[in-house]
């Protein structure tokens, strides 16, 4: 069983831990300031390459048009290919174009912002009838394409296109029977040859 420390030997302990946590942080904080040195290195190396930095004011702008070009280019693809979805839908009898809106629709929206640009910049949306809040269900039943809701968040929902989901599938049609063709045998060439001596 080891002894207590007296007070004296704690305090010197408590210095010695101390010491070796200033230490640390010494070299911890020489790490960032040669790692902040390194960076300014980069800094200075690249404006030497660029020349003035009059080149790179504009930088800012290009990137945010480049930015808000892909994001456009993203939503026309989405935009697309839910197009896409829904003439096969349509092709393969599950949905079909309707005038007015029943429980059982799909209905294509714009949604408008409060100052009248397209909200989020996406030029329709695709709702299934049932995933609309109840509110927003009783003011869409029965209206026809063209149909404008205000919305309480001041959004305006425009009604663009309306599908029905058709309630009886079509039917599937059956394919053929498969005809399982007769084992083949291999060649004799590649069979090898027993011989049973008897």
């Amino acid at each position: 069983m080891e002894k207590p420390l007296t007070v004296l030997e704690r305090i010197e302990r408590m210095e010695k831990s101390l010491k070796d946590v200033n230490k640390s942080f010494d070299l911890t904080l020489e790490q960032v300031r040669g790692s902040l040195h390194s960076a300014m290195e980069v800094v200075d190396a690249l404006v030497s390459v660029f020349g003035d930095l009059k080149l790179c004011e504009d930088l800012p702008t290009k990137l945010g048009a480049k930015i808000e070009e892909k994001r456009k280019l993203r939503i026309e693809e989405r935009v697309a290919q839910e197009d896409k979805q829904l003439a096969t839908l349509v092709e393969n009898g599950i949905l079909s174009v309707t005038d007015k809106v029943v429980k059982e629709s799909v209905v294509v929206v714009r949604v408008f912002s409060e100052d009248g640009t397209l909200a989020g910049g996406i030029p329709k949306r695709q709702v299934d009838f049932s995933q609309l809040n109840p509110q927003v269900q009783s003011a869409l039943l029965d209206q026809e394409v063209g149909f404008v809701l205000e919305l309480d968040s001041k959004e305006k929902l425009e009604v663009v296109e309306i599908y029905q989901i058709n309630q009886k599938q079509p039917e599937t049609v059956e394919a053929a029977p498969v005809e399982t063709p007769e084992p083949v045998a291999p060649p004799k060439a590649l069979v090898p040859e027993i011989v049973m001596e008897g």
